[in-house]
């Protein structure tokens, strides 16, 4: 029988089809397809043009090879907690929220209470449900009830004053007042056990799971607590808010016109006020929120941008027998680690990763993994990363498609500070006739 290379690849099928084969040239096919070069040196050279009809087939058929690289978000960091070494705090969770970069962690996960940080869920709240800022509220007794008994920081606002929602969420957030936090739960839910459910629900929503509130100022509850990883992730959800953003950065706030004060309140903040401050190095804070109760000692969460990282560190159980702004102290500390970091990019989306070599069954081509997208990191200004992947140099094609999952390390001076999967996927052979004999292979495996 005569082929002809330009004969059609089903007629080549037909007539092979028709060939009366015996078994034995069967398992000779299979031996030839293991051992391509014994194939080339026995089959006939005529025989043999034929199956090099393949790469061309294989140059039609590439372009309508779909492979590449999928990813899932699975990020392990390992944080450097050296930038907490010094700090009397304990608990704290610094992380880079750009990046979703855990930079340094201590007991982030576990029972804490949050005190008048608690303040950040009662503001967010009454922004969500209160949508006209500029709304006069009556504050009645019921507001102001049993916070002089329990020792609570207030604004100030009187019974019968009238303030706007905007001057009680700053009253709230700023000088950390219960007298607003309370005037604003009643406003937006009738009383404040309704307002709490409230905010129980938006923890939820947000997945703070560790959280539970009892009331709305961060007075001191057994059955009130969370974790400074659950506050971070609160305070990082509220600064996406413009208002609440705008509120938390502000250092100084006077109210419109109050019965009890005509000329209006001014409110400072609790952080941002000089004599907290003392000599403490924080420039770079944008905004933060403290609070103090006997049981919860000091605590602070803050929004910082340092050498283009944005960050928000969350400090809880300073030590309240040294100073009253050993939260500050340690914000100090953190940021002074901080600025001898920056924010690196490792690589870039398409740069080449990998060269994977494909064996065929009658030649073999590389393949080039590209990376899925851009890696960004915090790193020490003097540090050296690499990466590496756990992908095979070699890969053989089969008639399915295959997928590899594989993982991306990142480690400085050796140290590992990242590690991602992915998933990669090789095609699977295209080629009609080169699947044929592979089947055929496979019969006898």
């Amino acid at each position: 029988m005569i082929f002809e290379a330009s004969h059609h690849e089903s007629f080549v099928v037909t007539v092979l089809c028709s060939i009366p084969v015996p078994i034995i040239l069967l398992r000779n096919i299979c031996c030839c397809v293991s051992q391509i070069r014994i194939i080339r040196a026995k089959i006939s050279p005529f025989l043999y043009n034929v199956f090099m009809m393949k790469k061309m087939l294989n140059m039609i058929l590439a372009a309508f090879l779909l492979f590449g690289c999928g990813f899932t978000q699975s990020l392990q960091v390992h944080a450097d907690d050296s930038l907490l070494n010094d700090i009397t705090s304990d608990y704290a969770y610094v992380i880079d929220y750009d990046t979703n970069q855990v930079l340094a962690e201590k007991n982030a996960d576990e029972k804490m209470y949050p005190a008048s940080m608690t303040k950040i869920m009662t503001v967010l709240v009454a922004i969500e449900n209160l949508p006209d800022l500029d709304q006069t509220i009556q504050i009645t007794s019921a507001m102001l009830e049993g916070l002089t008994e329990s020792n609570a920081s207030v604004a100030g606002f009187q019974q019968g004053d009238q303030p706007t929602v905007l001057d009680l969420l700053y009253g709230s957030a700023l000088p950390s007042g219960a007298d607003a936090s309370n005037a604003l739960a009643f406003t937006v839910a009738g009383s404040v056990d309704n307002f709490v459910t409230m905010m129980n629900t938006k923890a939820q929503e947000l997945g703070l799971n560790n959280t539970h509130f009892a009331n709305a100022t961060g007075l001191h509850d057994d059955d009130h607590y969370s974790t400074v990883k659950d506050i971070a992730t609160l305070l990082h959800y509220g600064i996406q808010n413009s208002t609440f953003a705008q509120i938390f950065s502000t250092a100084s706030y006077t109210t419109t016109s109050l019965n009890s004060a005509p000329s209006g309140l001014t409110l400072t903040s609790t952080v941002k006020n000089p004599t907290n401050l003392r000599n403490y190095d924080i420039e770079e804070m944008i905004g933060a929120k403290s609070g103090f109760t006997y049981e919860a000692g000091h605590c602070l969460a803050s929004w910082e941008q340092v050498n283009d990282m944005n960050i928000i560190a969350v400090t809880a159980h300073s030590d309240s027998s040294i100073s009253a702004s050993t939260h500050i102290a340690d914000l100090s500390m953190i940021l002074e680690g901080l600025r001898q970091m920056q924010k690196t990019t490792v690589m870039n989306a398409g740069n080449q990763l990998k060269t994977i070599t494909y064996h065929y069954l009658f030649s073999q081509k590389e393949a080039t993994v590209t990376v899925p997208e851009d890696f960004t990191i915090d790193a020490a200004s003097d540090a050296s990363l690499t990466v590496e992947t756990n992908l095979p140099d070699q890969i053989d094609i089969t008639n399915d498609e295959q997928t590899l999952p594989y993982t991306i390390t990142i480690s400085n001076h050796g140290e590992i500070i990242q590690e991602l999967q992915y998933t990669y996927t090789v095609p699977a052979d295209h080629n009609f006739f080169t699947r044929i004999l592979r089947s055929i292979y496979n019969l006898f495996q």
